[in-house]
């Protein structure tokens, strides 16, 4: 088996220097071997393009979840204020009904009294004179 191996390197060798020796077949080794590079360096380029775009494309998902994620907070704090204002609201309706309540009670109780202490009318005293 080394004695195989040995062959197939000996082979490649003679080939190797077959191909320098000729300087048709070496220029197109060249051109063949500047082309690979070319070809490297433009997928290696691409590459970083690509990682680039990439990049960026993260960066605006990421300021995208963040504008979402403060929109929902605002809109959050927004429904949390509404509703204080509506609990505000509610609590003022039903002091301000409970002091017309309170200023109607003082009202009819400050009628009634009033009632009471006034005279009977002179009319009613009068007609009784007239009787006797």
């Amino acid at each position: 088996m080394r004695s195989h191996h040995i062959a197939r390197l000996f082979h490649e060798l003679t080939q190797a220097y077959e191909l320098l020796l000729d300087p048709v077949r070496r220029m197109a080794l060249d051109a063949k071997l500047r082309i690979q590079e070319a070809r490297k360096q433009r997928y290696s380029n691409y590459d970083k393009k690509r990682k680039a775009f990439c990049d960026d494309l993260e960066e605006e998902e990421r300021a995208y979840r963040e504008a979402k994620s403060a929109a929902a907070k605002k809109k959050q704090k927004y429904a949390q204020e509404a509703e204080q204002i509506r609990e505000a609201g509610r609590r003022m309706v039903e002091e301000r009904q409970a002091e017309l309540q309170r200023q109607q009670e003082e009202a009819e109780r400050a009628e009634t009294s009033a009632q009471e202490l006034e005279p009977p009318p002179l009319g009613a005293y009068l007609s009784l004179c007239r009787l006797l």
